[in-house]
């Protein structure tokens, strides 16, 4: 919950103290479709805070798993549920809310089960409701009939179509690869829709 929205509203501008961190309203870049102003850049600064501090809080977590003796028997996941907090990320249907952080960090023992070396950035979608079939592959289980989502690593592993459909029962979100992703009405993807 470190970067969660959550943590802009506590803070900062918002009636709290701003939570420390190197990252100042100065340095910020703003990106174009929000306005340059200062209370926009001191909410960049404080969620850019707000990661360094799960980072640290991560990093913290790791050392507990070197300390125990387990990190060489540990595939780590790291991910987010959403995009950023700022306007145009969470809940929106552009880049800034539809990419999420996904990493998966494989010790050397475990390496072989990875799809590429580490430090690889992938391109693939990938959502979090493909991470039980995921988990499941790792350990060399099929994904059963009923579960929903893909396994993207481990010896089950399968490629995913370059379309992500939500929840509502009226539109889909549809990613060429080339253009920004789109909110379509369903039922353009009506036609073809076992390819």
């Amino acid at each position: 919950m470190t970067s969660h929205e959550s943590s802009l509203l506590g803070g900062g501008r918002r009636g709290g103290t701003a939570p420390a961190g190197s990252a100042t309203p100065d340095q910020v870049r703003v990106p174009a479709y929000l306005p340059d102003t200062p209370e926009v850049r001191a909410d960049i600064a404080q969620y850019y805070n707000a990661i360094e501090r799960m980072d640290a809080e991560i990093g913290a977590k790791i050392k507990e798993l070197e300390d125990a003796g387990l990190a060489d028997d540990t595939i780590i996941f790291y991910y987010s549920d959403n995009g950023g907090v700022l306007p145009r990320s969470k809940r929106y249907c552009y880049n800034e809310g539809l990419r999420c952080v996904m990493v998966v960090a494989f010790p050397p023992k475990w390496a072989h089960l990875a799809k590429a070396k580490m430090g690889t950035e992938m391109q693939t979608p990938v959502m979090l409701l493909d991470l039980a079939p995921t988990l499941l592959s790792l350990l060399g289980t099929p994904t059963p009939a009923p579960m929903q989502g893909t396994a993207f690593l481990g010896p089950h592993a399968r490629p995913r179509a370059k379309r992500v459909d939500d929840d509502s029962p009226s539109s889909a979100t549809h990613r060429s690869g080339r253009l920004p992703p789109k909110r379509l009405p369903r039922e353009l993807f009506a036609v073809g829709q076992g390819e």
